[in-house]
């Protein structure tokens, strides 16, 4: 499993309402077919840098690729700039984990 986070900046501007009714609803009805299986939203006060942390899960590395390469993909990220503000710092990497 592979995962794109997503970083938004404490002290920046961020449109919550906009984010949760709008751009999640729009990328999860787009990319779960592009292979999205699963959305993480994380929220924070601060001091910590980062006001909201988004994760956003695929099962592989082609399917990732292929959701962001794809015209839905890249209109989800032009997207952005509809509740933030800044380009978001971002991260990709694999998932691996331990179950209890």
């Amino acid at each position: 499993m592979v995962v794109i986070t997503f970083f938004y900046r404490t002290g920046v501007p961020f449109d919550a309402e906009y984010y949760y009714q709008k751009h999640l609803v729009w990328v999860s009805m787009h990319l779960k077919e592009r292979g999205l299986t699963q959305v993480n939203i994380h929220h924070y006060v601060p001091p910590y840098p980062y006001q909201v942390i988004g994760n956003l899960y695929f099962n592989s590395m082609d399917s990732l690729q292929n959701a962001l390469d794809s015209s839905f993909g890249k209109a989800a990220l032009q997207d952005i700039s509809n509740f933030y503000s800044l380009p978001p710092e971002y991260s990709i990497g694999t998932v691996s984990g331990l179950t209890l």
